[in-house]
């Protein structure tokens, strides 16, 4: 569930009182291409629930504070033709992207934090170290604070900037309960090797 609101320009006049969008009523340049990137065929959301609801109706809220459909839990994103701001949540981790992609290089950007998890502490560490270590190939500068990953990428043509947010995409989707699968450090470099390789499903490894 994702509540989309546009600031001018990110979607087609025919979405005006739309209740439901689909991906072609999109003119975000930014939400086009990660979009792209979600919707890769090689990214797995078919075969394995990313959130336990019942679980967490039950333990963390606590008999009924707050419900699935509430908007704490929903995911929002603000949108105009170059700009996107969109909050994700997956589970038990949540991202914040925020990006600006368009004709002006020096004017390009994206910034992205990475919080949360439902593993071990070691299981989230791993995590955040394949990440980190990907976006770092993608140019990205990354900054870790515990279980923060914060990131950015600066002053890149459009075309580049929306090939690195297809690539967040397809990151986004690889690593959904990645740290409930990642045991090891050795695990780390065959996986990296395996995303650039086209690879989005570590569910087995």
């Amino acid at each position: 569930r994702m509540h989309i609101i546009d600031v001018g320009g990110g979607l087609s006049k025919n979405a005006v009182g739309k209740e439901r969008i689909t991906p072609a009523d999109v003119r975000c340049l930014p939400l086009q291409a990660l979009w792209q990137g979600l919707s890769n065929q090689g990214v797995n959301w078919r075969d394995r629930a990313h959130f336990d609801w019942q679980s967490y109706d039950s333990i963390a809220l606590a008999g009924g504070v707050a419900t699935k459909n509430d908007s704490a839990l929903t995911s929002f994103c603000l949108i105009s033709r170059e700009y996107l701001n969109v909050n994700i949540r997956f589970g038990y981790h949540f991202t914040l992207l925020d990006s600006l992609c368009g004709e002006t290089p020096e004017e390009n950007y994206i910034l992205l934090r990475f919080a949360g998890g439902g593993g071990s502490s070691l299981g989230k560490d791993l995590r955040l170290a394949f990440i980190s270590k990907i976006l770092n190939r993608l140019n990205f500068t990354t900054e870790q604070t515990g279980e923060l990953l914060d990131a950015r990428l600066m002053r890149y043509d459009k075309g580049t900037t929306a090939d690195r947010l297809d690539q967040l995409g397809r990151l986004l989707g690889a690593v959904r309960l990645l740290d409930m699968v990642m045991t090891s450090e050795d695990m780390i470099e065959s996986m990296i090797e395996a995303f650039f390789q086209g690879k989005y499903d570590f569910s087995n490894e």
